[in-house]
């Protein structure tokens, strides 16, 4: 059997940085900064993980590590509230070009299950997804709480995804598709193939310095990526 893995933000949806504004608020929120922090193009948020990214936003506000752990669980509450608000109305969030007919191909595609690989907690995925009803093809995967890294999270998401299947995986029929270097990384780092997808913040040229297996500008072309992900 063979396994797709998809990234969320860049990939599968664009958000319209819904993520960054309910995580500003979050931060205000939790540690009484009496303002929205303006956290825009100071933290990637692209292929990182959501506790990596907290990290780096606190130290930014000289938020200390102790404080940060302190107030983890209400800052995790507060963010997943305001983003759920947001995404009740989802304004200009859309599914990407391409992305809804290559999924409902690979869902009925004998002996190839989905998966998710992303730096979201499972909840701000799950709460991104549903305005556009993609939640259903990903029953499981590997998210931000599950691991240190990105490359730790795609081992996960193989372990979880292959359990849902009652089948096995050899890392060679494994696919991780994502938008950043940090997912041809961390595919390559496991020996999974990899299909870096230029519809995200990482610019075409950086996706190629980091030699995916393949490379597009679009999940467009369905019949092509279909051949790409089943041989």
């Amino acid at each position: 059997m063979r396994l797709a893995l998809f990234d969320v933000d860049g990939t599968l949806i664009d958000a319209d940085g819904v993520g960054r504004r309910a995580l500003a608020k979050a931060f205000a929120e939790t540690f009484n900064l009496g303002e929205t922090p303006e956290l825009a193009g100071q933290v990637r948020f692209s292929g990182a993980l959501d506790p990596v990214i907290h990290r780096e936003i606190a130290r930014l506000l000289n938020i200390s590590d102790k404080q940060l752990e302190a107030a983890g669980e209400q800052l995790r509450a507060s963010y997943l509230g305001h983003l759920a608000s947001a995404c009740r109305h989802p304004g200009k969030s859309r599914v990407l070009p391409g992305v809804r007919q290559l999924l409902e191909r690979l869902d009925a595609t004998k002996d190839l299950w989905l998966g998710l690989i992303t730096g979201n907690f499972e909840a701000g995925a799950r709460i991104k997804m549903a305005p556009h009803h993609l939640n259903h093809f990903f029953p499981s995967g590997g998210f931000g709480e599950d691991g240190p890294d990105r490359a730790a999270v795609a081992r996960v998401a193989v372990v979880r995804v292959a359990a849902g299947s009652g089948g096995s995986v050899e890392p060679a029929m494994v696919t991780i598709i994502g938008d950043s270097e940090r997912d041809v990384a961390c595919g390559r780092s496991n020996g999974y193939r990899t299909l870096a997808v230029a519809s995200g913040w990482t610019s075409r040229e950086v996706l190629a310095a980091a030699e995916p297996d393949h490379l597009v500008a679009d999940l467009l072309g369905t019949d092509s990526l279909l051949e790409i992900l089943t041989n």
